[in-house]
């Protein structure tokens, strides 16, 4: 005889699925497990309060199956644990260990990364703009391949270019999507919709946002849409629509004879109020410095601490007045 082994099933639930310490698991994720040789039924204790999963003061589901579903929240910390029930076995329950996993932060609505430049899959294909709107004059897409922006984007590798001309008969600019399935916007504890947005510095017109056909002006500064990447958070209440059917989501522009170039990157549902803070000038208390760069080092603060340029870093455009070019060789 030679590697005689005996072996045997715990009583005891194991493996448990998502792994205990998990992060970024889905919201509608089925927990799993091995169930132990005894099992008739399972307790599944689950809370994000782990001293009431500890006690067993957290409710109690019972089940026959070793895995269970239970609606979750985004951005929570949750702790669970399973026992493992027969009664007419002595003793009749084994109490489980308690584990943990912390669920996604987000649910993307849109990142814009499925799209291609190949029939049905242009991103004007669901984005739908003005292209059968004389009153619409949005295009959305560049107008040579790639369609959807590769360069200015804020994740990922692509972007949504929305190119607008509220003039020649045009009141506004949008680019709708219709979902295939209506989503439900009231689950997993959501609250508020963010997106960012890049636009060009001649940009003018008011950027709003529709769903289901009601519109939520944006309340940042004006001046915002001429700027680099921004964050708009947008409380889902406040667009007065039937939020547990989503059919629609447009972007847009408003504005008599309103014109530019905007990207759209990263649409995403998120959990808590308006985190994503909408950009302000800072107060010019405690101020030790400020350099524009417009065409010099100078110090515009009033104290002086001019700086110096060397091996000729040169000039251009910025995003606001001009911006500063290295040469990657000696410049500093």
């Amino acid at each position: 005889l030679s590697e005689v082994r005996f072996l045997h099933i715990p009583v005891n639930a194991r493996e448990p699925s998502p792994d205990s310490g998990a992060a970024g698991v889905g919201v509608d994720a089925t927990l799993a497990w091995r169930a132990g040789r005894e099992a008739a039924t399972h307790n599944a204790y689950l809370s994000t309060d782990r001293q009431a999963v500890v006690d067993g003061t957290a409710p109690a589901v019972s089940m026959t199956n070793a895995s269970y579903s239970s609606a979750l929240d985004l951005g929570q910390t949750y702790y669970w644990r399973i026992d493992e029930v027969n009664e007419v076995e002595t003793p009749p329950a084994w109490q489980g260990d308690v584990w943990d996993f912390t669920t996604q932060e987000f649910i993307v609505v849109e990142n814009f990364e499925d799209y291609n430049d190949w029939p049905p899959d242009e991103i004007y294909m669901t984005w739908l703009d003005g292209y059968a709107s004389a009153a619409n004059g949005s295009q959305v897409g560049n107008l040579t391949p790639p369609f959807a922006e590769t360069t200015i984007v804020h994740g990922g590798r692509q972007s949504m270019p929305l190119l607008y001309s509220n003039t020649s008969g045009a009141t506004y600019s949008e680019g709708e999507r219709t979902f295939a399935v209506p989503q439900d916007w009231t689950k997993h504890g959501v609250r508020t919709l963010g997106l960012w947005f890049d636009g060009a510095v001649t940009n003018t017109g008011t950027l709003y946002a529709k769903v289901n056909g009601s519109k939520v002006v944006y309340d940042g500064d004006a001046a915002d849409l001429r700027r680099g990447w921004q964050a708009w958070n947008i409380e889902l209440t406040s667009f007065g629509a039937d939020l547990q059917s989503v059919k629609t989501l447009g972007i847009g522009i408003d504005g008599n004879g309103a014109g530019g170039t905007l990207h759209v990157d990263d649409i995403r549902l998120y959990p808590y109020g308006r985190q994503l803070i909408t950009p302000t000038e800072p107060n010019n208390a405690g101020l030790i410095g400020h350099w524009k760069l417009d065409g010099d080092m100078l110090d515009s603060s009033g104290l002086g601490s001019h700086g110096t340029a060397t091996g000729g870093p040169t000039y251009e455009a910025g995003k606001i007045g001009q911006a500063m070019t290295f040469d990657g060789v000696d410049d500093y």
